[in-house]
């Protein structure tokens, strides 16, 4: 699948990731998927309730008051976002716990 980001988003993840780097930068996509193509028009970047470089968790009253706003503004949740603050290497890849996780959501990215 193919995933169109902005510019803008782009800076705003890069940023946030690079600010709170002590721990996994967690946020949500949220757009339209058309076939192979999603393209995502609102980037949120919600709190990783377990405050942690290795793992993260958005809490549930968060990820419901953003996916209830996007709604209502006519998207869907494409995507999840969050670092990888604790990878050392320059090659990005999902950790075991991302792709067990990743089964629940087959649909978005």
């Amino acid at each position: 699948m193919i995933l169109r980001l902005t510019e803008e988003q782009m800076r705003l993840l890069k940023e946030e990731a690079k600010n709170s780097y002590l721990n996994e930068v967690c946020g949500l996509l949220f757009g339209n998927i058309n076939g192979k193509k999603a393209i995502s028009k609102r980037t949120t970047v919600v709190q990783n309730i377990l405050e942690s470089a290795t793992r993260f968790q958005i809490g549930p009253e968060e990820f419901i008051e953003a996916l209830s706003a996007a709604e209502k503004n006519g998207m869907q949740l494409i995507g999840f976002f969050h670092s990888h603050p604790s990878i050392t290497d320059a090659t990005p890849h999902p950790s075991i716990t991302d792709i067990r996780y990743m089964k629940l959501w087959p649909k978005i990215i």
